[in-house]
């Protein structure tokens, strides 16, 4: 399962650099925009997709999921922490993901204009605590079967 999950977020962070290569200029503007900014480019529409901006109800439907997935992500990564992990740099990693979704917040209230580097923040330490946590199910699995 670990080596799944870190595939997985590899790939997810590999497309993104290749975005970031393809179209640097998003992330010099003044208003950076967040990562869907690279799907509604000819050029990054393959390695990242997500048309949201051709009306405003799927644009608010877009920053909805978007709000969603990132309180999930937090709220997943407590739960890893409390119920698999129990670390202490574990902790860490959730206090800088939730700087990253204050980040996001500050930005969705026009306070700061960072939803990129929030994204990449908050996205970055669910990936390391989501890896880590199936490593730490892939272990005690071996430990079970080899119990048995």
């Amino acid at each position: 399962m670990a080596r799944d999950l870190l595939v997985s977020q590899c790939t997810f962070f590999a497309f993104l650099a290749l975005c970031i290569v393809l179209m640097p200029g998003i992330l010099f503007r003044r208003n950076e925009g967040g990562m869907s900014n690279y799907g509604i480019h000819t050029v990054t529409v393959i390695p990242y997709s997500g048309f949201y901006k051709r009306s405003g109800d799927l644009h608010a439907t877009h920053v909805a999921v978007a709000v969603i997935i990132l309180l999930f992500e937090t709220a997943a990564s407590a739960w890893l922490i409390a119920a698999i992990l129990h670390g202490g740099w574990d902790v860490v990693i959730l206090g800088c993901e939730i700087v990253g979704l204050l980040l996001a917040a500050s930005t969705v209230v026009g306070w700061l204009h960072v939803l990129f580097v929030a994204q990449l923040i908050t996205s970055a330490a669910f990936a390391v605590l989501l890896v880590r946590g199936g490593r730490r199910l892939d272990a005690s699995e071996v430990g079970v079967q080899a119990a048995l």
